[in-house]
């Protein structure tokens, strides 16, 4: 018998953010949908999404969304949303389908 594992998942770890370290509180459905439908294509996009990202972090939220608002790029602002949504798994999944989609060997 193999004691590979195909799948696997870990409990809700700290995101770090410049110095800030924070755990995201465990989302409910309402919560999942707002983030699997935002869109960060346009500007108001963008700043639904720092609305929506940050409210992830319950009583940090406020240094949270300061942060993303002055240092995350759209691209690492999609990075957090996926793992928001899936974790770990999700963030590789989707950063090696933009890489082949790039033509970028991994």
């Amino acid at each position: 018998m193999s004691s590979e594992i195909d799948l696997k998942f870990d409990k809700i770890k700290l995101i770090q953010f410049g110095d800030l370290k924070v755990k995201p509180k465990k989302l409910d459905k309402e919560m999942e949908l707002r983030l699997r439908t935002l869109d960060l294509s346009t500007l108001d996009g963008v700043q639904e999404a720092e609305e929506v990202l940050s409210s992830c972090f319950e009583s940090d939220n406020r240094q949270v969304k300061q942060f993303m608002h002055e240092n995350m790029t759209s691209v690492q602002l999609s990075v957090l949303q996926a793992y928001l949504i899936g974790g770990k798994q999700v963030v590789d999944m989707t950063l090696q389908g933009a890489m082949s989609a790039g033509g970028v060997d991994g």
